[in-house]
């Protein structure tokens, strides 16, 4: 079950649980290391794994090139964002905002009565995406993060949202 469907105006598409290859292929090839956080090898399997076991997946394409992705994981009663990536030169055009409210509704949808996700401390912003939208800071990874290549390892904020409790765009 692996297909297309609500290519906007935006070019967000959702992808299903198969083809896997393909979409990693595409975002490696398209990335080039600047979706941040960029798939890194250690990381791959683990997105790999998320989307064979069938977790919510979108990638946002423009003029046939993957220029954003996410993945969302559900359990009981609760989500959680894995992943909500941009690269660069589309960022500031509402692609994630519209990914994170598809990722918001499949959650409602489904069930989930919180979302959670995690993002590093100096990606402001992506914290101010996300408190925009509802989401509030509930605690600190320390050295969350893999060392970066001064070996520095960065903390992570834990973020939440209720999802059964509309947001300020209503969802």
């Amino acid at each position: 079950r692996c297909g297309l469907v609500e290519q906007d105006h935006l070019g967000v598409q959702r992808k299903g649980g198969c083809h896997v290859q393909q979409l990693l292929l595409a975002l490696r090839k398209q990335a080039r290391g600047a979706v941040q956080p960029a798939l890194q090898s250690e990381d791959t399997g683990n997105f790999r794994d998320a989307l064979a076991a069938g977790y919510s997946a979108l990638a946002g394409e423009r003029e046939g090139r993957v220029v954003a992705y996410g993945v969302l994981m559900l359990g009981p009663g609760e989500a959680q964002l894995l992943n909500l990536s941009v690269v660069p030169d589309a960022r500031r055009a509402g692609l994630g905002r519209t990914l994170l409210d598809r990722f918001l509704r499949e959650a409602v949808r489904l069930g989930a009565g919180h979302v959670f996700l995690e993002v590093r401390v100096g990606n402001a912003p992506a914290i101010a995406l996300y408190e925009h939208a509802g989401f509030a800071r509930v605690a600190r990874r320390a050295a969350y993060y893999p060392p970066d290549a001064a070996g520095m390892r960065e903390d992570a904020l834990v973020m939440r949202r209720d999802v059964g409790v509309p947001g300020p765009h209503g969802i």
